[in-house]
């Protein structure tokens, strides 16, 4: 009974250990994000291709679940894990800091180089909600509103001119709060208006 309760208590060490790095993860908890991101973000399963232009670039560290139903924007991956450039930049803390696949990060300045112009959040049902969330909104379905920010709003005006885009700036109502609730992503990735 002892030896059980020995190797139980390393085996709970060495978990507790190797979490941060994101080794060991049981499937299961693997999952239940993958579910909650496809709940989030599957809405725009239903989006009209080509609503997105050919320019539009947005930066992610959490690319997989997200841009599957999103496949008309290009994504700068932030882990390296799809970008040939960041998966080359050399990792540059301690061996006990690293995370599996997900150690990478760009060098100084790739990012804005790149020219993110776009970044976008879970799909809303309607032009109020959509706008609690990001500074813009466009119908990109039925019912269907992608909320987004960018820091270039002459991009924003140029390259969907032909779309009706609706600007939190411009709108009245007291419904559209000024604050924005935190959506379950938010903490994922990238830090809130910042690429």
């Amino acid at each position: 009974m002892r030896s059980a309760a020995s190797a139980a208590a390393i085996s709970n060490d060495l978990r507790r250990q190797m979490l941060p790095q994101m080794v060991g993860i049981r499937a299961a908890e693997h999952r239940e994000f993958a579910n909650q991101l496809i709940q989030e973000w599957n809405g725009y399963a239903q989006m009209t291709r080509g609503v997105i232009p050919p320019d539009a670039l947005t930066a992610d560290a959490a690319i997989g679940v997200k841009y599957y139903y999103v496949p008309d924007l290009r994504v700068v991956d932030l882990h390296g894990l799809t970008d040939p450039t960041v998966a080359h930049h050399p990792f540059a803390g301690s061996n006990d800091q690293r995370v599996i696949a997900h150690d990478r990060r760009p060098s100084p300045g790739y990012v804005e180089e790149r020219g993110i112009n776009l970044r976008i959040y879970p799909p809303s049902s309607s032009e109020l909600e959509a706008l609690r969330y990001g500074t813009y909104a466009i119908l990109v379905g039925m019912n269907l509103w992608m909320p987004f920010d960018s820091d270039d709003p002459e991009w924003v005006s140029t390259r969907l001119a032909e779309r009706s885009v609706l600007w939190r700036r411009n709108m009245v109502p007291a419904e559209v709060s000024q604050s924005r609730p935190m959506r379950p992503d938010h903490d994922r990735g990238l830090p809130q208006n910042r690429w």
